[in-house]
């Protein structure tokens, strides 16, 4: 008969060896979470960082909040990313327009509608810049160039027909606005701007035609469009 003896020690130590495993495996998951968490984190900041798409928002908005490193930042990135040189013209002509540095602004504009991807937005930009220079022919130019590509680029319309009202050709003032109102009836600025017809040259027999096009004109009272709070007569 064989006596089996127990090694009382090695069954103790075998209990804080498992423990001590525990521990070590609970801390490699935790470590391996924080790894996948931070590499996740890493892979976003660098697809926003390296898509121009979103370059080109983040450029678009530095711009329009006259943040200057951070517009040029990204257009110099947009630059050098292949089918994206349009889009740098573009953030770097926001910038210029917020400035106030309009003949630049028109220039990159300019250059931006050289490219197939920003040509109507880069058209009706210039025009913008062109109409805030008060050179109006200019603007009425490539203003309906842009309306040649897309005929429902309601940004371009609007400004040309701001520039057909400081031209003092109301006719066609008053039918660019009838489109945008049809097309945009929840778009307030062309009711505006007939409001300021009506009230510098009571213009009503013209006006009533783009009331009666929406349901949102027809319903505004008749002293909207004689009084609408704008003081700045046209030149003639």
């Amino acid at each position: 008969m064989k006596c089996v003896f127990v090694n009382r020690s090695d069954k103790t130590q075998s209990s804080p060896n498992g423990l001590r495993r525990a521990v070590i495996r609970k801390r490699f998951l935790s470590v391996l979470a924080l790894t996948v968490m931070l590499f996740a984190s890493t892979v976003a900041v660098l697809y926003r960082t390296r898509d121009p798409r979103m370059i080109f928002e983040d450029g678009m908005a530095a711009a329009k909040m006259g943040d200057a490193d951070g517009a040029l930042r990204a257009a110099r990135q947009l630059a050098k990313a292949k089918g994206f040189e349009g889009n740098a013209h573009l953030v770097r002509g926001t910038l210029l327009l917020e400035t106030q540095k309009f003949a630049s602004a028109a220039l990159e504009f300019q250059l931006a509608s050289d490219h197939a991807t920003t040509q109507a937005e880069g058209l009706t930009r210039s025009g913008e810049a062109f109409y805030k220079m008060q050179q109006f022919v200019e603007a009425e130019e490539v203003l309906l160039k842009a309306l040649e590509l897309d005929d429902n680029n309601s940004n371009a319309r609007r400004w040309l027909a701001s520039t057909y009202y400081d031209l003092g050709s109301m006719a066609l003032a008053i039918e660019h606005l009838r489109i945008i109102a049809v097309q945009n009836p929840e778009d307030g600025r062309p009711h505006r701007l007939c409001g300021r017809i009506g009230k510098d040259f009571q213009h009503h027999g013209e006006i009533s035609p783009i009331r009666k096009g929406t349901p949102l004109l027809k319903n505004l009272p008749n002293a909207w469009f004689t009084n609408s709070g704008f003081q700045r007569h046209l030149r003639l």
